[in-house]
Protein backbone atom coordinates (compact mmCIF):
# COMPACT_ATOMS: atom_id res chain seq x y z
CA UNK A 1 0.00 0.00 0.00
CA UNK A 2 1.40 3.20 -0.60
CA UNK A 3 1.75 6.70 1.32
CA UNK A 4 -1.09 7.96 -1.00
CA UNK A 5 -3.62 4.91 -0.14
CA UNK A 6 -2.78 4.69 3.18
CA UNK A 7 -3.64 8.33 4.13
CA UNK A 8 -7.36 8.14 1.84
CA UNK A 9 -7.99 4.81 3.98
CA UNK A 10 -7.14 6.36 7.45
CA UNK A 11 -9.42 9.52 6.25
CA UNK A 12 -12.37 6.93 5.11
CA UNK A 13 -11.66 5.02 8.97
CA UNK A 14 -12.03 8.42 10.44
CA UNK A 15 -15.00 9.53 8.86
CA UNK A 16 -16.76 6.47 9.38
CA UNK A 17 -16.52 7.06 13.01
CA UNK A 18 -17.64 10.29 12.71
CA UNK A 19 -21.10 10.33 14.90
CA UNK A 20 -19.54 8.29 17.66
CA UNK A 21 -18.64 10.07 21.13
CA UNK A 22 -14.83 10.83 21.97
CA UNK A 23 -13.63 11.19 17.33
CA UNK A 24 -10.81 13.34 18.34
CA UNK A 25 -7.12 13.11 18.37
CA UNK A 26 -6.59 14.97 21.45
CA UNK A 27 -3.12 16.31 22.35
CA UNK A 28 0.26 14.06 22.53
CA UNK A 29 3.00 14.29 25.75
CA UNK A 30 5.06 12.62 27.52
CA UNK A 31 3.08 9.96 29.57
CA UNK A 32 4.65 11.06 33.20
CA UNK A 33 3.55 14.66 32.41
CA UNK A 34 0.42 13.57 30.90
CA UNK A 35 -0.55 11.58 34.24
CA UNK A 36 0.85 14.04 36.51
CA UNK A 37 2.34 11.24 38.90
CA UNK A 38 4.57 8.32 39.21
CA UNK A 39 3.71 5.94 36.15
CA UNK A 40 5.23 2.07 35.49
CA UNK A 41 4.23 -0.07 32.46
CA UNK A 42 4.74 -3.51 31.53
CA UNK A 43 4.10 -5.29 28.19
CA UNK A 44 4.98 -8.29 26.09
CA UNK A 45 7.27 -7.92 23.55
CA UNK A 46 7.64 -10.12 20.37
CA UNK A 47 11.40 -11.34 19.67
CA UNK A 48 10.39 -12.59 15.91
CA UNK A 49 8.32 -11.34 13.05
CA UNK A 50 5.74 -9.85 15.11
CA UNK A 51 2.68 -11.98 14.02
CA UNK A 52 2.07 -13.52 18.06
CA UNK A 53 -0.85 -11.12 18.78
CA UNK A 54 -1.98 -13.32 21.38
CA UNK A 55 1.63 -14.10 22.97
CA UNK A 56 1.12 -17.95 23.10
CA UNK A 57 3.80 -18.48 21.84
CA UNK A 58 7.88 -18.65 23.12
CA UNK A 59 9.60 -15.82 21.52
CA UNK A 60 8.80 -13.39 23.79
CA UNK A 61 10.21 -10.90 26.15
CA UNK A 62 8.97 -9.18 29.12
CA UNK A 63 8.99 -5.16 29.08
CA UNK A 64 9.11 -2.39 31.60
CA UNK A 65 9.11 1.43 31.59
CA UNK A 66 8.85 3.89 34.31
CA UNK A 67 8.48 7.76 34.08
CA UNK A 68 11.04 8.30 36.97
CA UNK A 69 13.94 6.94 35.21
CA UNK A 70 14.28 9.14 32.23
CA UNK A 71 15.29 6.13 30.18
CA UNK A 72 13.90 4.07 27.24
CA UNK A 73 12.06 0.85 28.24
CA UNK A 74 13.87 -1.64 29.58
CA UNK A 75 13.84 -5.78 29.24
CA UNK A 76 12.15 -6.83 32.49
CA UNK A 77 12.44 -10.35 31.79
CA UNK A 78 15.05 -11.75 28.76
CA UNK A 79 13.56 -13.98 26.50
CA UNK A 80 13.17 -15.88 23.97
CA UNK A 81 10.38 -17.07 26.46
CA UNK A 82 6.60 -17.87 27.24
CA UNK A 83 4.92 -14.07 28.68
CA UNK A 84 1.54 -13.33 28.76
CA UNK A 85 -0.81 -10.70 30.19
CA UNK A 86 1.64 -9.03 32.23
CA UNK A 87 0.00 -7.23 35.10
CA UNK A 88 1.27 -4.55 38.00
CA UNK A 89 0.53 -5.13 41.51
CA UNK A 90 -1.20 -2.32 43.25
CA UNK A 91 1.62 -0.67 44.50
CA UNK A 92 3.44 -0.35 41.11
CA UNK A 93 6.62 -2.58 43.03
CA UNK A 94 5.83 -6.56 41.18
CA UNK A 95 4.74 -7.77 38.26
CA UNK A 96 2.27 -11.39 37.43
CA UNK A 97 2.27 -13.13 34.63
CA UNK A 98 1.69 -16.16 33.05
CA UNK A 99 4.01 -18.57 31.07
CA UNK A 100 0.80 -19.21 28.26
CA UNK A 101 2.35 -22.79 27.47
CA UNK A 102 3.15 -24.17 30.96
CA UNK A 103 0.04 -22.54 32.11
CA UNK A 104 1.84 -21.53 34.90
CA UNK A 105 1.29 -18.18 36.77
CA UNK A 106 4.92 -15.82 38.13
CA UNK A 107 5.46 -13.28 39.97
CA UNK A 108 8.43 -10.75 39.63
CA UNK A 109 10.10 -7.82 41.62
CA UNK A 110 10.28 -4.79 39.49
CA UNK A 111 14.33 -4.80 39.18
CA UNK A 112 13.69 -8.02 37.41
CA UNK A 113 14.21 -10.20 40.73
CA UNK A 114 12.94 -12.20 43.23
CA UNK A 115 11.00 -14.58 40.40
CA UNK A 116 8.73 -17.34 42.03
CA UNK A 117 5.60 -19.47 40.83
CA UNK A 118 2.40 -19.12 41.90
CA UNK A 119 0.26 -22.21 40.53
CA UNK A 120 -1.70 -22.99 37.61
CA UNK A 121 -3.69 -20.67 35.70
CA UNK A 122 -3.90 -17.32 33.43
CA UNK A 123 -3.42 -14.43 35.42
CA UNK A 124 -6.17 -12.02 34.91
CA UNK A 125 -5.80 -9.00 37.45
CA UNK A 126 -4.58 -8.08 40.75
CA UNK A 127 -6.96 -6.11 43.21
CA UNK A 128 -6.44 -5.06 46.73
CA UNK A 129 -9.01 -5.31 49.15
CA UNK A 130 -9.30 -1.88 50.63
CA UNK A 131 -10.88 -3.35 53.99
CA UNK A 132 -7.58 -5.30 54.79
CA UNK A 133 -5.18 -4.25 52.62
CA UNK A 134 -4.13 -7.77 51.17
CA UNK A 135 -3.15 -8.21 47.89
CA UNK A 136 -4.84 -10.91 45.67
CA UNK A 137 -4.44 -12.52 42.23
CA UNK A 138 -6.98 -13.22 40.16
CA UNK A 139 -6.96 -15.97 37.62
CA UNK A 140 -8.70 -18.63 35.20
CA UNK A 141 -8.16 -21.98 35.38
CA UNK A 142 -8.72 -25.50 33.30
CA UNK A 143 -8.11 -24.34 29.73
CA UNK A 144 -10.59 -25.64 27.28
CA UNK A 145 -8.84 -26.81 24.41
CA UNK A 146 -9.55 -25.01 21.03
CA UNK A 147 -12.47 -22.53 22.57
CA UNK A 148 -10.42 -19.46 24.18
CA UNK A 149 -12.06 -20.30 27.34
CA UNK A 150 -11.71 -21.44 30.94
CA UNK A 151 -14.08 -23.85 33.40
CA UNK A 152 -13.26 -21.33 36.05
CA UNK A 153 -12.35 -18.11 38.03
CA UNK A 154 -10.11 -18.58 41.22
CA UNK A 155 -8.14 -16.33 43.45
CA UNK A 156 -5.52 -16.24 45.74
CA UNK A 157 -3.20 -13.86 47.73
CA UNK A 158 -0.43 -12.92 46.04
CA UNK A 159 1.73 -13.97 49.32
CA UNK A 160 -0.47 -17.26 50.01
CA UNK A 161 -0.79 -18.57 46.69
CA UNK A 162 -1.51 -22.06 47.97
CA UNK A 163 -4.73 -20.76 49.57
CA UNK A 164 -7.02 -21.31 46.20
CA UNK A 165 -10.66 -20.43 46.08
CA UNK A 166 -12.80 -20.72 43.02
CA UNK A 167 -14.73 -17.94 42.56
CA UNK A 168 -17.32 -18.39 39.71
CA UNK A 169 -17.65 -21.88 38.03
CA UNK A 170 -21.45 -21.37 36.75
CA UNK A 171 -20.42 -20.58 33.27
CA UNK A 172 -17.13 -20.82 30.89
CA UNK A 173 -14.68 -17.74 30.61
CA UNK A 174 -12.72 -15.52 28.62
CA UNK A 175 -9.62 -13.88 30.05
CA UNK A 176 -9.76 -10.74 27.80
CA UNK A 177 -10.43 -8.69 30.29
CA UNK A 178 -11.72 -9.94 33.50
CA UNK A 179 -10.88 -7.16 36.08
CA UNK A 180 -12.33 -6.54 39.89
CA UNK A 181 -14.45 -3.59 40.90
CA UNK A 182 -12.63 -1.72 43.89
CA UNK A 183 -14.64 -3.42 46.22
CA UNK A 184 -14.47 -6.83 45.10
CA UNK A 185 -17.86 -7.34 44.58
CA UNK A 186 -18.23 -7.00 40.74
CA UNK A 187 -16.19 -8.78 38.06
CA UNK A 188 -16.35 -7.33 34.58
CA UNK A 189 -16.09 -9.63 31.72
CA UNK A 190 -16.72 -12.24 28.92
CA UNK A 191 -18.74 -15.28 30.31
CA UNK A 192 -17.56 -16.53 27.74
CA UNK A 193 -16.91 -14.52 24.51
CA UNK A 194 -19.14 -12.88 23.17
CA UNK A 195 -21.25 -12.24 25.84
CA UNK A 196 -20.29 -9.19 28.25
CA UNK A 197 -21.23 -8.68 31.35
CA UNK A 198 -20.61 -8.07 34.96
CA UNK A 199 -20.45 -10.99 37.62
CA UNK A 200 -22.06 -10.04 41.17
CA UNK A 201 -19.67 -11.56 43.22
CA UNK A 202 -21.65 -12.15 46.50
CA UNK A 203 -25.00 -12.71 44.64
CA UNK A 204 -23.12 -15.60 42.14
CA UNK A 205 -25.13 -14.67 39.05
CA UNK A 206 -23.63 -12.59 36.03
CA UNK A 207 -25.69 -9.70 34.29
CA UNK A 208 -25.45 -9.72 30.38
CA UNK A 209 -24.62 -6.15 29.09
CA UNK A 210 -23.25 -6.42 25.73
CA UNK A 211 -22.01 -8.46 23.32
CA UNK A 212 -18.53 -7.90 21.97
CA UNK A 213 -14.81 -8.64 22.95
CA UNK A 214 -11.67 -7.19 25.45
CA UNK A 215 -14.11 -6.05 27.96
CA UNK A 216 -12.97 -3.98 30.45
CA UNK A 217 -14.49 -2.69 34.09
CA UNK A 218 -13.46 0.87 35.62
CA UNK A 219 -11.15 0.28 38.74
CA UNK A 220 -13.06 2.22 40.71
CA UNK A 221 -16.53 1.69 41.95
CA UNK A 222 -18.45 3.37 39.53
CA UNK A 223 -18.94 -0.14 37.76
CA UNK A 224 -18.58 1.51 34.49
CA UNK A 225 -17.87 -1.17 31.52
CA UNK A 226 -17.35 -1.62 27.61
CA UNK A 227 -17.05 -3.77 25.38
CA UNK A 228 -14.62 -3.04 22.34
CA UNK A 229 -16.60 -3.58 18.99
CA UNK A 230 -16.02 -5.86 16.18
CA UNK A 231 -14.14 -2.99 14.23
CA UNK A 232 -11.31 -2.73 16.79
CA UNK A 233 -12.02 0.73 16.61
CA UNK A 234 -14.27 1.90 19.58
CA UNK A 235 -15.67 1.04 22.94
CA UNK A 236 -19.10 1.04 24.42
CA UNK A 237 -19.33 2.03 27.96
CA UNK A 238 -22.05 1.52 29.80
CA UNK A 239 -23.52 1.70 33.25
CA UNK A 240 -23.86 -1.40 35.15
CA UNK A 241 -27.47 -1.45 34.50
CA UNK A 242 -26.53 -1.79 30.55
CA UNK A 243 -28.34 1.57 29.75
CA UNK A 244 -26.41 4.84 28.73
CA UNK A 245 -24.35 2.86 25.94
CA UNK A 246 -21.95 5.07 24.23
CA UNK A 247 -19.50 4.70 21.70
CA UNK A 248 -16.21 6.23 22.03
CA UNK A 249 -13.60 6.16 19.71
CA UNK A 250 -9.93 4.62 21.06
CA UNK A 251 -8.05 4.70 17.46
CA UNK A 252 -7.43 8.45 16.84
CA UNK A 253 -3.90 8.36 18.66
CA UNK A 254 -1.63 10.11 16.32
CA UNK A 255 0.90 7.28 14.19
CA UNK A 256 -2.44 5.09 14.69
CA UNK A 257 -4.28 7.37 12.77
CA UNK A 258 -7.65 5.77 12.48
CA UNK A 259 -6.36 1.98 12.03
CA UNK A 260 -7.14 -0.84 14.05
CA UNK A 261 -6.06 -0.89 17.57
CA UNK A 262 -6.18 -3.95 20.11
CA UNK A 263 -5.12 -5.05 23.69
CA UNK A 264 -7.36 -2.05 25.16
CA UNK A 265 -7.73 -2.02 28.88
CA UNK A 266 -7.94 -0.07 31.86
CA UNK A 267 -6.02 1.13 34.63
CA UNK A 268 -5.93 1.80 38.17
CA UNK A 269 -6.56 5.23 37.20
CA UNK A 270 -10.24 5.74 35.72
CA UNK A 271 -9.47 8.61 33.48
CA UNK A 272 -6.98 6.19 31.58
CA UNK A 273 -6.41 3.04 29.64
CA UNK A 274 -3.62 1.45 27.44
CA UNK A 275 -3.93 0.04 24.22
CA UNK A 276 -1.33 -1.50 20.78
CA UNK A 277 -1.54 -0.21 17.68
CA UNK A 278 -1.85 0.35 14.92
CA UNK A 279 -2.51 -3.36 13.12
CA UNK A 280 -1.88 -2.17 9.13
CA UNK A 281 -0.16 -5.74 8.25
CA UNK A 282 -2.65 -8.32 6.61
CA UNK A 283 -5.68 -7.84 4.72
CA UNK A 284 -9.48 -7.65 5.15
CA UNK A 285 -11.21 -6.21 7.59
CA UNK A 286 -9.59 -7.47 10.77
CA UNK A 287 -5.72 -7.63 10.27
CA UNK A 288 -5.11 -8.38 14.18
CA UNK A 289 -3.92 -11.39 13.83
CA UNK A 290 -1.44 -10.14 11.30
CA UNK A 291 -0.02 -8.27 14.02
CA UNK A 292 3.36 -6.14 12.71
CA UNK A 293 6.61 -4.89 14.32
CA UNK A 294 4.86 -1.27 13.71
CA UNK A 295 2.66 -2.02 16.58
CA UNK A 296 3.32 0.20 19.36
CA UNK A 297 2.02 0.38 23.16
CA UNK A 298 -0.18 3.94 23.81
CA UNK A 299 -1.91 5.65 26.68
CA UNK A 300 -5.18 7.62 26.61
CA UNK A 301 -7.08 9.53 28.38
CA UNK A 302 -10.37 9.75 28.56
CA UNK A 303 -12.14 13.14 29.09
CA UNK A 304 -13.92 13.41 32.39
CA UNK A 305 -17.23 13.44 30.42
CA UNK A 306 -16.20 9.92 29.25
CA UNK A 307 -17.14 10.93 25.84
CA UNK A 308 -13.65 10.98 24.55
CA UNK A 309 -10.25 10.13 24.38
CA UNK A 310 -8.28 14.18 25.19
CA UNK A 311 -4.67 13.39 25.54
CA UNK A 312 -2.05 10.22 24.40
CA UNK A 313 1.07 9.29 25.12
CA UNK A 314 3.04 6.91 22.67
CA UNK A 315 5.22 4.42 24.97
CA UNK A 316 7.25 2.35 22.61
CA UNK A 317 9.04 3.17 18.83
CA UNK A 318 11.08 0.34 18.06
CA UNK A 319 10.84 -2.32 15.06
CA UNK A 320 9.63 -5.09 17.34
CA UNK A 321 5.75 -5.74 17.87
CA UNK A 322 4.56 -4.53 21.67
CA UNK A 323 0.91 -6.35 23.01
CA UNK A 324 -0.41 -6.51 26.47
CA UNK A 325 0.14 -3.32 28.13
CA UNK A 326 -0.31 -2.40 31.54
CA UNK A 327 -0.64 0.58 32.82
CA UNK A 328 -0.53 1.32 37.08
CA UNK A 329 -0.20 5.16 38.07
CA UNK A 330 0.60 6.36 41.69
CA UNK A 331 -2.16 7.36 43.66
CA UNK A 332 -4.42 6.28 40.81
CA UNK A 333 -6.50 3.69 43.21
CA UNK A 334 -7.60 6.91 45.14
CA UNK A 335 -9.43 8.34 42.03
CA UNK A 336 -13.39 7.98 41.48
CA UNK A 337 -15.07 9.19 38.04
CA UNK A 338 -17.07 12.55 38.63
CA UNK A 339 -20.22 10.42 37.64
CA UNK A 340 -21.99 14.00 37.69
CA UNK A 341 -20.08 14.87 34.55
CA UNK A 342 -20.35 11.80 32.78
CA UNK A 343 -22.69 12.87 30.40
CA UNK A 344 -26.22 10.50 29.87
Amino acid sequence: MDGIEHRIRAVALLAGIGLLAGCRNGTVQPVGKMTGAHTRLVWVQDMGDGTDTFCEGANLRLMAYDSLSRKRPRVLRPGPASYHRPLLSPDGNRVVYTDFLAQQIFVVDWDGEGLRGLGAGTATDVWRDPDTGRVWVYAVHEIIPGRNRWARIVRFPLDEPAARETVWDQTGVTADNLQVSADGTRIGGLYPWPHGGTLLVPEQRWEKLARGCWTSLAPDNSYLFWVFDRTHRNVYVSSHTGVAQRGIAINGAPGVDGWEVYHPRWSNHPRYFVLTGPYVEGGGSNRIRAGGRGVEVYVGRFTAAMDGVDAWARITDNESADFYPDLWIQDGDTVALDLAAVRP
